[in-house]
């Protein structure tokens, strides 16, 4: 399966929430058989976070591996643009 994920959902596994663990379950994100993706965006927004709460570098080294780890994608993708709009229309 394929998701892109967005901020609160990448914040949720840098603090091993019990959402991130709901996830896992329920729909394995970052499981081999899952293709996990990033917007540019997400990622300026998780930098933007990290800056702002003056994360230190362990946080920032989990930041860095968890980055690694997903393919970030332009936004700019006409496609993309409309279930993005389809979502924030129903949610």
């Amino acid at each position: 399966m394929t998701y892109l994920l967005d901020t609160n959902i990448i914040l949720a596994y840098l603090k091993k929430s019990p959402l991130a663990n709901f996830l896992d379950d329920e729909y394995g994100l970052l499981s081999p058989d899952s293709k996990p993706f990033l917007s540019a965006v997400t990622v300026g927004e998780l930098w933007s976070i990290c800056l702002q709460n003056q994360w230190g570098v362990a946080r920032r080294d989990l930041l860095m591996q968890t980055l690694r780890q997903l393919t970030i994608i332009d936004v700019n993708i006409e496609p993309l643009i409309q279930e993005y709009a389809q979502i924030d229309a129903f949610s």
